[in-house]
Order: C-alpha cells, then structure tokens, then sequence
C-alpha cells in the first residue's frame, strides 16, 4: 500500500505492507494532542529512490505521546539514503514509545526532528535490532532533545564497509546539547559497530547517564571536536572507551563500579579530560595507550582502580608478560593531576601505599 493515516483508529488491519518511492513522508503522522497507542501491528515500510524520506511512525507536536507495542520493520533499498528511513520520529516537542520490536535494515530505529526538542524512548518491552547499515536511536535533531533506552538495543551483521551504532549523538543543524539515558542493554559487537557513538558534526555537547541498570557490550566511542559528560550513577559495567575529544568528563557515583576495558589489538588510548569518583569505582589502566587522564578527583567513598603497576622491574613489559621481573612503581603521567580527597587509590583489588614517580615531558 501507498496509503497514508493521521489517525491510529483508522488502523484496522493487523498487518501493512508499505512502500515509498519518493517525496518526503511516512505511513502514519499524528499530531493530535494526547496518548495514542498502536497495539499489536506488524507495519512494514519500503523506501525507494535517492530523494525519498519515509517513517513508519511519526508524532508531532507538544503533548502529543504516540506508543508502539507491535513489530516495525523500516528498510532503505533500491538507492535509498539509510539516514532518511526511520521507524519512529519524534517532532515538535512531541514523544514516541516503542514497547513493540523495530528493526531498522539501512535505516534508524527511532530518532527526532530538528524544529522543538522532542524525546524518544525504548521501553521496558522494547527491542530494537540495527542490520546492514544504520543506527537504533538517534539523537541528531532540535538541540535539548532526549532520548532513554529501557529495552534493549542489538546492533549485528553490519555489511562490510559499513557502520552500525546502538546510539548515535550528533548535532547536524549548529551546536546542540542532547541527553541519552540508558537504563537497559545495548549490545554492538563486530567490525563497524559502536554501543554508543557521539561525532561532532556541526558542535555535539551530550550528557551521557549510565543507571542501574545499564549494560553494555561495545565500543563507547566519542569523537574529536566534542564535548561529553558520561554519568556512570548506579551501573556495574564494563566496556572499551574510544576518545578522541579533549573535554570527556566521566562521574562515578552512586556505587558505580566502572571498568574501562583494554584494547589489546590497537590501543585506544582515550583521552579523559577529567574524572570525579564520589560513592564508587573506576577500574582502569593508566598506561597511555589505553587510557590517557588529565585530571582524577577522588572524594569520599571513591575508589580508583589502577589496573596494574607500570614502572620499575623490567622495562618494556607489556601487561601480564612472562619472565620477566614485575613493574614496583606507579608512574603517573606528566601534567596529570591527582587528588585523593578522602576517596582511596587501588592497584588491583588492594589499596596501594607503594612507590609512586611522576612522569617527565617525554614520558609516553
């Protein structure tokens, strides 16, 4: 079908095959204020041709809430820009609810417009699976727009050259400031594919929560020219940073219990501006091709977690290696500032009162 509804009554089937093939527009539109709930419907949508932007669901306006509890399937194909299909969009302040199943093949899950900060959420029940190419909310509209995953999100078989992201912040219409909270699972694993993703494009600010509940399985990966706040409030979690940007700030609180993971094969040597640990823990290697901190504050009922000691012994060792005589000394990097105001240092699983050096200029 072609057709087109502004009303979720006037859905009477229990299934719709749609196609699109040009202009700009979608299956459903509503923009009557108030709840809307499509319940149980497998809508699936087409789109084909270069200039084609289509939706499966799409809400607009203040106080309008539009909820999907059925399966939604959004493919760009036959030329189609995998950037302009979406499964739901979000405009005009208003808010969609997947409680249902996307998924988005060369296509975005659930994303918002760029004219009034607007909010999406993955619900409890929802589930949201990115395949080919394409990413599973995104955040990249009206700047102070947010967006909160209590599902989960699955980002697999990425077609060769290509990318997929869990979650995609990136400001393309000026500098923006958006908010992504996670409370449930995110799962982005192979080549090409990212957990979280945070790009620049015109001056990307974002604040990043990682609750309770939050699991990841991925690469947290945040770009050059950024500027990102990452809150670990709750979570107990591990998974690799990749930083490119000069102002990442990363808070601990809450009984967090954060690792940040090593990359083995390349080193990702991500650069953190700053971190304040308050009630909880950072688990992290301060070798500078893992991870590189400017400034580590430890307050009260914090603890920093080094991963292992890196100076002293034989030199050159990597970590864990074999016959050789085992580092003595905690190096700190040059220019580093750290400041344990009543938080404690470990190395390990134990409190660290051993030999202690800084680094020189050239110190790598």
């Amino acid at each position: 079908t072609s057709e087109r509804y502004t009303s979720v009554e006037d859905l009477t089937q229990s299934r719709y095959n749609y196609v699109q093939s040009e202009d700009t527009t979608g299956f459903v539109s509503i923009s009557t204020e108030g709840d809307h709930v499509i319940e149980g419907k497998e809508i699936w949508v087409t789109a084909t041709g270069s200039d084609t932007q289509s939706h499966a669901l799409h809400a607009n306006g203040t106080g309008v809430k539009l909820t999907n509890t059925g399966k939604i399937y959004i493919q760009a194909s036959e030329g189609a820009k995998y950037w302009s299909q979406k499964g739901m969009m979000a405009g005009g302040g208003a808010t969609v609810v997947n409680e249902g199943d996307i998924v988005a093949k060369n296509a975005y899950g659930m994303t918002v417009e760029k004219d009034v900060a607007s909010h999406i959420e993955n619900g409890v029940n929802g589930t949201i699976t990115v395949l080919d190419q394409g990413a599973g909310i995104e955040l990249g509209g009206e700047s102070g727009s947010t967006a909160v995953n209590n599902g989960k999100i699955t980002v697999s078989d990425i077609a060769e050259g290509s990318w997929g992201h869990g979650v995609l912040i990136k400001a393309d219409d000026g500098a923006s400031t958006f908010t992504f909270t996670n409370n449930g699972e995110i799962s982005a694993t192979g080549t090409g594919a990212s957990a979280i993703e945070v790009q620049n494009g015109d001056g990307t600010e974002a604040e990043i929560n990682l609750m309770e509940g939050s699991q990841i399985d991925g690469v947290v990966r945040v770009g050059e020219g950024t500027k990102v706040t990452l809150n670990a409030q709750g979570t107990d979690d591990s998974f690799i940073l990749d930083s490119k940007s000069a102002e990442l700030t990363i808070k601990v609180s809450d009984g967090a219990n954060l690792t940040l993971e090593n990359d083995d094969v390349k080193g990702n040597g991500a650069l953190i501006s700053e971190v304040v640990i308050d009630d909880g823990r950072l688990n992290a290697s301060i070798w500078q091709d893992d991870n590189k901190f400017k400034k580590v504050t430890v307050n009260e009922g914090g603890i920093f977690s080094i991963q292992d000691l890196n100076a002293g012994g034989t030199k050159g060792q990597e970590h864990g290696a074999k016959d050789v005589t085992p580092h003595n000394t905690l190096l700190l990097a040059y220019g580093a500032d750290y400041k344990l105001d009543g938080g404690k240092l470990y190395v390990g699983d134990s409190e660290y009162h051993g030999n202690l050096k800084i680094g020189t200029a050239n110190t790598s």
